[in-house]
């Protein structure tokens, strides 16, 4: 596909060139004997379609570029689209080089291995006129992220809550690169910081099953979720620690006595002394 060129006359070739600027290379385009300059030409050459191109590719998404290349998924849609509306358009495409097929509709690299992978076309005109073959690479990435953690225990047992829990993870993907990562704690979005070698995460966790989600994504749409789920407890005591926490116990003074009951038994005491001392004089006077 020309972009940027100029129409050349050769004086002694009687030939019209054009002269791709970017390319820097040289094509004939129109042959007559009669022509002696460029202004004999100028409303009669028409650039053929081979050289000013037929067909152009489309990506859609999703999709993901990094430097010169183009990550895809299995589900990204390639289109092969006329330039210009040539109803009689025939495009044919070859994917790694395999056997050319007539475009019909979009496609796709589904179940094709993951890497680098080249789809060439090209269009051809109503007369046979057959467009010069271009090719188009991108990288396929049908893998998700991959997720490793420290988290082993389904149980934790503590004898103070809530139970602190700290664990790390790490995130890698060997395509298009991780695009977003996120913790959930009982889908509550909790934060963690990135360390040397991956992440770190602490948690607060009250008695009971709590579930940990971590979801990673990488840049299309590839998506990797790690599960695990941890049950916390509070640690029974033992009869020896039930004995210390009694023996710790400060004592308790009895209850209160009623002023109004301490008088009345003052009294009742006070009657019942000064009547034994009564019968002690009555007995004494008796045997006197």
């Amino acid at each position: 596909l020309v972009k940027r060129g100029l129409l050349i006359a050769g004086y002694n070739s009687h030939k019209v060139y054009l002269y791709d600027l970017d390319a820097g290379k040289m094509y004939t385009v129109y042959e007559n004997p009669d022509i002696e300059r460029i202004e004999d030409v100028a409303l009669l050459v028409k650039i053929p379609p081979a050289l000013t191109g037929m067909t152009q590719l489309v990506v859609g998404k999703p999709r993901y570029v990094r430097g010169d290349i183009t990550y895809i998924s299995p589900k990204t849609d390639i289109q092969i689209t006329a330039v210009s509306e040539d109803t009689g358009l025939k495009i044919w495409y070859s994917v790694d080089g395999g056997d050319w097929k007539q475009y019909s509709g979009p496609i796709t690299l589904d179940g094709v291995e993951d890497g680098m992978h080249e789809i060439r076309f090209y269009g051809e005109d109503e007369k046979g006129t057959k467009e010069k073959v271009k090719s188009v690479e991108f990288y396929l990435d049908s893998t998700p992220p991959r997720i490793t953690s420290t988290l082993q225990e389904k149980l934790i047992e503590t004898d103070s809550l809530p139970a602190e829990l700290e664990f790390t993870f790490s995130v890698d993907d060997g395509g298009s690169g991780v695009k977003r990562i996120t913790l959930l704690v009982d889908n509550e979005k909790k934060d963690f910081s990135e360390g040397v070698g991956g992440y770190k995460a602490t948690l607060s966790l009250a008695e009971g099953e709590h579930t940990i989600k971590i979801t990673a994504e990488d840049n299309v749409g590839n998506i990797k979720v790690y599960v695990h789920k941890i049950t916390v407890q509070k640690r029974a005591e033992t009869p020896s620690q039930k004995e210390a926490e009694k023996s710790e116990k400060p004592a308790t003074a009895g209850p209160a006595l009623n002023p109004l009951i301490l008088v009345v038994a003052v009294v009742v005491v006070a009657i019942i002394f000064a009547i034994i001392v009564l019968r002690r004089h009555r007995t004494h006077a008796y045997y006197s």
